[in-house]
């Protein structure tokens, strides 16, 4: 829903959407973000789905921002594998100057305590 805000209200900043599951397998709140996004497609809106066995999104261009939608305020476990890589990306791409916009509570966060759920996220959270 956040990008496809942007890109309607900032119709010359590109926008590249990647998908960490399959569309069919979002919860419903995603799902409707997401249909909401589709809706908005334009030149400037490219939507995409993360193939399962990669670490990370190939973009067309350094991000300038990550929205992080990963995780969402319920996240009370330990960050691991493929999603592990995905916050490693992000932690990357902060380095060479990125900035992160969490949706609601920082991917790694435990929303209760505000203690980190994972010592890799807590750098880029």
């Amino acid at each position: 829903m956040a990008a496809a805000l942007l890109a309607k209200v900032c119709p010359t900043v590109f926008i590249e959407i990647w998908l960490a599951a399959h569309p069919e397998k979002l919860p419903y709140e995603a799902a409707c973000a997401y249909a909401t996004a589709q809706q908005q497609q334009a030149w400037h809106l490219k939507m995409n789905v993360l193939a399962e066995n990669a670490a990370g999104p190939t973009c067309s261009k350094a991000p300038d921002w990550i929205v992080d939608g990963l995780f969402g305020i319920g996240l009370t476990r330990a960050i691991e594998g493929r999603d592990a890589q995905l916050l490693e990306y992000a932690q990357q791409q902060v380095k060479q100057g990125a900035k992160i916009l969490a949706l609601d509570v920082p991917s790694g966060l435990n929303a209760d305590s505000g203690h980190v759920v994972d010592s890799k996220v807590g750098k880029s959270a």
